[in-house]
């Protein structure tokens, strides 16, 4: 008679181990490159988007739109406020044509469809009365900034700002943080600077935040000033 060669069961056993060893090696070191990858997206926006507001800066005196509305720290990444209807801080950008890329303003970690690119609760082009359109990324607290572009003073200006941060992830609540990179947020500086900062740094006084409150001011503060802390 002849016989087929096979493998015993006990050879199949431990090439299957084996794979199986393999795969739990190489997954997580696969997510880690996806992840790596998708951070280096993210901070290649930010600095588009420096370049952006360099534009701005040197077409208006160095003024740059770049902080908060309506005396809430936490309302600082709007391109059109749906209630004021107008478009307001990355929205000047918008209204001078510096936009003509928007998913440059977006995380590429972003999970929250209410700051994703062109999702239903936040749909591309902005513009629609009562629809607020928001990007990925907070503005610093360095000046309040009106929502009309005539009543303007005392912007900050882009030359004086030093090596202070200009934007970062949201870092408004700690919904927003936990919906993109979740352990820390890139942050954007005055000197074209990208950083990563570990969210153990402020997480302190972000899991105090329990809404969209000026009370929460002092917190957003203590947040963006260890974003400084270089």
């Amino acid at each position: 008679m002849n016989h087929r060669p096979a493998f015993t069961l006990i050879e199949l056993l431990v090439v299957i181990s084996i794979i199986a060893i393999l795969i739990g090696i190489l997954l997580p070191a696969l997510g880690a490159s996806r992840k790596a990858a998708r951070n280096v997206v993210c901070q290649s926006n930010l600095r588009s988007i420096h370049q952006l507001i360099h534009v701005y800066a040197n077409d208006f005196d160095q003024n740059i739109p770049v902080g908060y509305r309506a005396g809430r720290f936490q309302f600082n990444a709007n391109v059109y406020s749906g209630f004021a209807s107008r478009f307001v801080l990355y929205g000047w950008l918008h209204e001078y044509g510096l936009m003509e890329t928007p998913e440059a303003f977006y995380c590429p970690f972003e999970t929250s469809e209410g700051q994703s690119f062109d999702s239903p609760t936040n749909p591309w082009p902005p513009g629609t009365p009562g629809q607020n359109v928001l990007v990925s990324y907070g503005m610093a607290p360095l000046a309040q900034i009106p929502d009309d572009p005539a009543t303007a003073t005392n912007l900050p200006k882009l030359d004086l700002v030093g090596q202070q941060a200009l934007l970062a992830d949201s870092v408004g609540l700690p919904a927003r943080v936990d919906s993109r990179h979740g352990d820390g947020v890139n942050a954007l500086y005055a000197d074209s600077a990208v950083r990563w900062i570990e969210r153990d740094r402020f997480d302190a006084d972000l899991e105090v935040i329990t809404g969209l409150d000026a009370s929460f001011n002092p917190q957003q503060q203590a947040i963006w000033d260890e974003i400084n802390e270089r």
